[in-house]
């Protein structure tokens, strides 16, 4: 069984894509910090928040600029 996400497997500059809602496109951004005061958009990216983060790599790259779903191991919101 493939490991479950954690945002705390993050670091600062990591690439990720992001998004506020299901609706959304996902965008590409670099991961600042997770903000922990219970905000409904709760990732911090370089210029912005969002409600969605999950990291860009090989398993991922496709969704860049699409509404699909990720893959269930990176949902955390």
């Amino acid at each position: 069984m493939k490991k479950k996400f954690a945002v705390s497997d993050l670091k600062p500059f990591d690439k990720v894509l992001v998004r506020d809602y299901d609706t959304d496109d996902w965008d590409i951004d670099f991961f600042s910090r997770n903000i922990t005061d219970g905000n409904n958009f709760p990732f911090l990216g370089i210029n912005n928040t969002y409600g969605q983060c999950i990291p860009y790599n090989e398993e991922t790259k496709d969704l860049l600029g699409t509404d699909k779903e990720c893959p269930k191991k990176y949902i955390n919101w």
